[in-house]
């Protein structure tokens, strides 16, 4: 509301639709991030080499929860060998890559995982 002397200027806004695309919006992130979460494949998302999320079944085939995860440098949890680690750059420098693999060092065993 305005006063122009001795007048009042009103401007009304339906922002019906507004809410109704953000309702939808809100919807669809929630059905994606079910999705995720149910897979039965072990999805991660990095930024800058680093975990930003893993979904549960990420956490189960690795071993490491996701507070251990979180945060932390991919290539903290691969193979230590020299071979791996330039596969990991090389796949991450093409991110065309459909698919590239690495082994995973699980927390409490000798044992290694192949991640393709």
């Amino acid at each position: 509301m305005t006063m122009v002397g001795d007048d009042i200027i009103l401007a009304r806004v339906d922002i019906t639709e507004i809410r109704h695309g953000e309702q939808a919006l809100r919807d669809s992130e929630q059905r994606f991030r079910n999705m995720v979460e149910q897979t039965v494949s072990g999805m991660y998302v990095r930024r800058d080499g680093r975990f930003i999320y893993v979904n549960p079944r990420y956490c189960e085939i690795t071993g490491w929860s996701a507070d251990e995860l979180l945060g932390r440098n991919v290539l903290d949890f691969t193979d230590t060998d020299p071979e791996s680690s330039e596969q990991i750059q090389q796949a991450w420098a093409r991110l065309g890559a459909q698919r590239a693999h690495c082994f995973l060092q699980r927390p409490s065993t000798a044992s290694r995982w192949q991640m393709d």
